[in-house]
């Protein structure tokens, strides 16, 4: 861009209305005598630069001369180099003839027009209450969404998939996007990309594995990790963000079957392809409260979707299921359904179960249970699931 000085063919007359044939225009930078180009056409190409001064025809004429951005100071001499004016400044058209990389954008600042380069990807154009600026979006903390994962249909035994996705690194300071479905081996060490293997450090055994997504900030490269730390996963050379984004666990040697549905907000409702026998125990019921493990994470509360069942031969029983977080409430009849437990009850020598009942597992996958007999026959529990907000 550029402007032109105005009028585009000027002529300087005397204040008798003379003209001055063969006048020369001297153009400078503001305030100094460095000589400051001015051009013979709106592109400004460097072909089309004028002569310094810029001289008249024989009738005083000067040709179209265009201000590049800045100030000048203009002195018009007549032919014979004496000085019949000086203007300090004349105004170019600011900063707008240095947006020549694309992207940028002419703004005003505190001292004219100013050159606002294009913000870093993904940046918004905002405020800081004064001047225009680039900031990042501001992006709700803890945000997720996607990455749903599976057993991997080719490996079962060993590879996970993981469907695109982004989320808030754990420090929320940087969002990591997993542009690709990924397949990540749980039987082979860490390689960057799909197909490669995923384990963070060690052997392949049966245990619980978190899944990371990671990120190194230098080339901005996403991938996937397995640890058996949901805390500090060792992390590969140079990534240095990481966001818990899953869990499975390993038994028998080979990945338990499992499927994941993207719930509101990002969290995941994680259901077995066949229901875990958690729980099931003879004469350990009692009027005192016991807490059990079952197929959930580690080291923070789900809420897990359970069957939980009694039997007593002889006795008429009730008995209540609960998140171990919860006071050591006493179980009542089936009337009572108050807290986040469930109550459960029997006639002599009949099952009663509680299908799909949510009860809030502790940080150490634990739920609770106690009953009003002195012992219990049977308590039985199977685990279908959880739901987790990966908050």
């Amino acid at each position: 861009m550029s402007t032109i000085f105005t009028p585009p063919r000027f002529t300087p007359v005397s204040g008798n209305g003379t003209t001055y044939p063969a006048a020369l225009l001297y153009f400078y930078t503001t305030g100094t005598s460095t000589p400051k180009n001015t051009y013979s056409n709106a592109d400004l190409l460097i072909g089309n630069v004028n002569a310094n001064p810029v001289v008249a025809d024989a009738n005083g004429l000067f040709g179209p001369i265009y201000l590049t951005s800045g100030d000048y100071k203009v002195i018009l001499k007549d032919a014979d180099a004496n000085t019949i004016w000086t203007v300090d400044p004349i105004s170019g058209l600011g900063a707008a003839d240095t947006l020549t990389t694309r992207g940028d954008l002419l703004t005003r600042d505190a001292s004219g027009y100013s050159r606002l380069a294009i913000g870093a990807a993904t940046y918004v154009l905002t405020s800081d209450g004064v001047d225009a600026s680039w900031a990042a979006p501001i992006i709700p903390r803890g945000s997720i969404q996607g990455l749903t994962y599976a057993n991997n249909v080719a490996d079962a035994t060993n590879d996970i998939d993981i469907a695109v996705g982004s989320a808030m690194d754990g420090a929320n300071l940087r969002m990591l996007t997993l542009a690709a479905a990924t397949t990540k081996r749980l039987d082979a060490a860490w390689v960057v990309g799909s197909g490669q293997g995923g384990l963070d450090t060690g052997a392949i055994a049966d245990t619980d594995y978190y899944i990371w997504l990671i990120q190194r900030s230098d080339t901005g490269v996403v991938d996937v990790l397995f640890s058996t730390s949901n805390t500090a996963p060792t992390m590969p050379t140079n990534y240095n963000y990481k966001r818990l984004i899953g869990w499975i666990k390993r038994s028998g040697a080979t990945i338990v079957p499992f499927k994941t549905y993207e719930l509101s907000g990002g969290g995941i409702e994680f259901a077995w392809v066949t229901p875990r026998v958690d729980v099931s125990l003879l004469n350990t019921l009692t009027t005192s409260r016991r807490t059990d493990a079952i197929s959930v994470p580690l080291n923070f509360s789900v809420l897990a979707d359970i069957t939980a069942s009694i039997y007593d031969a002889t006795l008429n029983i009730y008995a209540r299921v609960m998140c171990p977080d919860e006071a050591d409430v006493a179980p009542t009849d089936l009337s009572s359904t108050s807290g986040a437990g469930a109550n459960l009850g029997t006639v002599p020598g009949a099952w009663v179960g509680i299908l799909n009942a949510a009860v809030r597992t502790s940080a150490a996958g634990l739920i609770a249970a106690r009953a009003n007999l002195a012992t219990v026959d049977r308590y039985t529990v199977s685990t279908s699931g959880f739901k987790w907000s990966r908050r």
